[in-house]
């Protein structure tokens, strides 16, 4: 299969090109570094790299979208006006597969893990711009089979900026982690979060392409994990306890996913959290 992947020089998009061509697939990289962006305004560029595709993965992100930061018109061109072109661009072309990298974050906040029929959350601009795309998709995509991948904590080494990250590098400093508790907690551990290593996204979206009829997909690791274990074990592997601070304000919500479409599909065997924690820290006392 030839593959276009559009934000293949970002972190998730060089682990997933990687992975296509590790199964056998032609890989087309598209990206800002390449030129294929205008990266003023965020809108993918006419390019005849889309021609004679059979499939692609859009996993391009705006830089712009922390809401300390937001360029709303920036936002909008990354996450959907681009993956909007990409995929009639792709269809014109007379591939036949588009998948679309959302994340869990368009849901309505809450404390049971969010199922891909759960209500959506239209207060941000990030996940107002992630659930524009998801309908527009739906509505524009042609022949394409679309389907769209709510993706949950990624992870990995050489990850920057992101809790992860933050997290090695707090505990290292010796930093306290703060713990929230949930409304009735004896003993808070923190927020509970699904977690999803960048090797294991990776592979759930090569093994997904060849799939048809799955419109929406929850991808993280099957357990969700806490704040208090996710800092114990990256403290085990970067030979520094945590130090944790419990606070009394509760916290409004959880991040968790409900994985029973996924397991469904067996697409991919997850490892266990601590062995992908193990593969990822960096940093130390």
């Amino acid at each position: 299969m030839k593959v276009v992947v559009i934000g293949a020089g970002g972190y998730l998009g060089r682990a997933v090109s990687a992975r296509l061509e590790a199964h056998g697939h032609a890989v087309v990289r598209l990206s800002s570094q390449s030129g294929d962006f205008d990266t003023d305004t965020g809108l993918l560029l006419p390019t005849a790299k889309l021609a004679s595709v059979d499939a692609g993965v859009y996993l391009a992100q705006s830089p712009y979208w922390h809401a300390a930061r937001v360029r709303a018109g920036h936002l909008w061109n990354v996450n959907v006006v681009s993956a909007l072109r990409a995929s009639t661009r792709i269809a014109d072309a007379g591939g036949g597969r588009f998948l679309y990298a959302s994340t869990g974050n368009v849901y309505e906040p809450g404390f049971a893990p969010h199922a891909e029929t759960d209500s959506l959350d239209r207060s941000s601009a990030y996940s107002l711009s992630k659930i524009h795309a998801e309908e527009g998709l739906a509505v524009v995509a042609g022949g394409l089979d679309v389907s769209v991948l709510r993706l949950f904590g990624i992870f990995g080494p050489g990850q920057q900026g992101r809790l992860f990250p933050r997290l090695c590098e707090s505990i290292g400093a010796g930093r306290p982690v703060v713990l929230q508790p949930a409304e009735g907690d004896d003993e808070p551990l923190g927020l509970r979060l699904s977690m999803c290593h960048v090797e294991d996204a990776a592979e759930v979206i090569v093994g997904l392409l060849p799939l048809h009829g799955c419109p929406r997909l929850n991808v993280a690791a099957p357990q969700p994990t806490s704040l208090f274990m996710l800092a114990k074990q990256i403290g085990r592997n970067i030979g520094r306890a945590p130090v944790y601070q419990r606070v009394e304000e509760p916290r409004a919500a959880d991040f968790i996913a409900d994985t029973g479409l996924l397991r469904s599909l067996r697409l991919h065997d997850f490892p266990s959290l601590a062995e992908r924690v193990s593969m990822s820290c960096v940093g130390g006392p």
